[in-house]
């Protein structure tokens, strides 16, 4: 399987995306810093 969808969220593999002109592969997330309302 080289494609699948989770809650929504498309994955591919990265065999399948190294092929590819473009490619996204990190990870974004953004946390509160101990509570002060500070995003990282």
């Amino acid at each position: 399987m080289n494609k699948y969808c989770v809650n929504g969220f498309k994955f591919q593999t990265e065999e399948l995306s190294r092929n590819k002109k473009t490619n996204n592969s990190g990870v974004y997330i953004q946390g509160d810093v101990d509570g002060t309302g500070q995003t990282i």
